[in-house]
């Protein structure tokens, strides 16, 4: 670090703004820090908070608890303050148990106390599938923010591979345009020399500035779909829109050869929506 007073800039090494995106270190960088993707993962997160929250129900929990008072008459006893620690447990056929000791002052005396209760619901709540509802709708919860984020982990993988391949295609065909653009500017300069030497006219002339032109409508546009496809990228892996990129990928196709039986038999057994929509069914 340089310090505060310092009046000579920071040095930087030649290239070290532009970032070199492979296909794996694209991918790497869009999984860690995509915004919709860490969205995704808090709410699983949120999902395994609730299912420990609807499981501590049937947990031992402790309650301390405090009390104060004042008995006043001619057989009163003055101030009372007490305390204690309740201990409650529930089961999941719904049975409750409560022991709660406390210790109780009035006066100059001291008394102490149990209060215990045992409860057990005999019309509405009883049986496991009433008690576990809450637990089991918070584990549904859970495991279908699960699917949702390895659904959204890989749509985000192929949305990352397009985006990367569509910077090389507007690449390749920005510097087509380019060259287009040279000849037509070249082919222009020479159709000005012959008309001015009289070896062509006027409108030899006119229909090459409007080439010319139409060239170098084409160069835009090449360029700015450079620019929206770098600007996908840099959404993507959450980059600052102003971060120099340069994407380096394999420019190889290699087939896959299946068949429509397959493919469909592939599909119904590795599609996680599947799971999700049967896990769907048998919590309804």
């Amino acid at each position: 670090a340089m310090p505060l007073d310092s009046e000579e800039p920071p040095s930087f090494q030649e290239g070290e703004s532009c970032l070199v995106l492979t296909l794996t270190e694209a991918i790497s960088r869009a999984l860690n820090d995509n915004r919709q993707l860490l969205d995704a993962e808090g709410r699983v997160v949120g999902a395994r908070y609730d299912v420990e929250l609807a499981e501590g129900e049937f947990s031992l929990r402790m309650v301390p608890n405090g009390r104060a008072g004042y008995d006043g008459g001619e057989a009163g006893t003055g101030w009372a303050v007490g305390g204690g620690l309740g201990f409650n447990k529930k089961w999941t056929t719904g049975t409750q148990l409560f022991v709660g000791p406390s210790l109780v002052k009035f006066g100059d005396h001291y008394r102490t106390e149990v209060r215990a209760s045992l409860s057990q619901p005999l019309l509405r709540g009883v049986g496991r599938a009433y008690q576990l509802s809450g637990v089991r709708a918070a584990r549904f919860a859970f495991r279908s923010a699960c699917r949702d984020l390895h659904i959204a982990q890989v749509r985000l993988v192929m949305r990352t591979i397009q985006a990367l391949y569509e910077v090389v295609k507007a690449e390749k065909s920005l510097q087509l345009h380019k060259e287009s653009h040279q000849r037509v500017e070249q082919f222009c300069r020479a159709a000005k020399l012959k008309e001015a030497i009289g070896l062509s006219d006027a409108f030899d002339l006119y229909r090459a500035e409007s080439e010319l032109r139409s060239a170098q409508d084409g160069l835009t546009a090449a360029h700015e779909r450079l620019q929206e496809a770098e600007d996908l990228v840099r959404d993507l892996l959450a980059l600052p829109l102003d971060r120099s990129i340069r994407v380096e990928l394999p420019l190889i196709y290699t087939p896959q050869m299946i068949t429509m039986d397959d493919a469909v038999l592939l599909a119904l057994q590795n599609r996680i929506e599947v799971d999700q929509a049967e896990d769907l069914l048998w919590e309804s």
